[in-house]
């Protein structure tokens, strides 16, 4: 992705939406100094398939002023990550129409509570 193409997913509706749950979240200020002036928001990391900047989780970003993120960018190097796998248990549906996740998540706590049962006997 080129910078302008990022630039460009920067004014996206999605990002922006995004962006503003990170600024609430850290009160409107630079997490670094406590400047509420020009702040951005830093992505801690990127992953190597360089995807939308608004699908990345709420813990990889932080509030910035504008010194400060290119400060950060000035003297560290960017961080890329490999994509997270995605969990294929929660695509996979068993023939009856249910979820086999929800099915592990359900037996796992049955058999919870069986052995606390058992435990008590």
């Amino acid at each position: 992705m080129s910078n302008s193409e990022y630039i460009e997913k920067l004014k996206d509706k999605r990002w922006i939406k995004k962006r503003n749950k990170i600024f609430k979240r850290d009160k409107y200020k630079c997490t670094v100094c406590g400047n509420s002036e020009n702040i951005q928001v830093h992505h801690t990391f990127y992953y190597s398939d360089m995807r939308d900047p608004w699908k990345y989780p709420n813990n990889s970003l932080l509030t910035a002023c504008r010194d400060c993120h290119l400060d950060y960018h000035l003297h560290h190097e960017v961080e890329i990550r490999k994509p997270p796998k995605k969990n294929k248990l929660k695509k996979r549906k068993k023939k009856g129409g249910g979820n086999i996740l929800s099915d592990l998540q359900r037996n796992k706590k049955t058999r919870m509570i069986k052995g606390m049962t058992n435990r008590h006997n």
